[in-house]
């Protein structure tokens, strides 16, 4: 047995708000949206793959998920946000742990670090 990959569920609060963030600011794309009216969604970013639900909060809490992306130009990914206006976490930086990195949240709280080795 190998495993393939892995896909993070983040639980959101409202699908189309999630969804416009993920697409607009990250720059995920699109895989595909489920339900009627739809409720979950899968979006890529290169090899990163992440599912969001809004219909599963009764079972986990919205907003508790994290997620920390890989980048070959932590700088570059920064700027680019930075100039669309989003409110940071934690500031861009080297940290004593071997990365150069920051963080943000989504519109419900979930974490997301991105970064590359120092």
């Amino acid at each position: 047995m190998q495993i393939l990959g892995c896909t993070p569920v983040f639980h959101v609060s409202n699908l189309d708000n999630a969804l416009a963030f993920y697409r607009d600011v990250l720059g995920f794309t699109l895989d595909y949206r489920y339900g009627e009216p739809p409720y979950y969604a899968g979006l890529h970013l290169g090899p990163v793959y992440l599912n969001l639900n809004a219909r599963g909060a009764a079972r986990t809490a919205i907003g508790c998920g994290e997620l920390y992306l890989l980048v070959d130009d932590t700088d570059a990914f920064y700027l680019r946000l930075a100039d669309s206006g989003i409110a940071f976490d934690c500031l861009i930086g080297d940290r004593d742990y071997g990365m150069r990195d920051f963080a943000l949240r989504d519109p419900d709280g979930n974490r997301i670090g991105v970064g590359a080795q120092a």
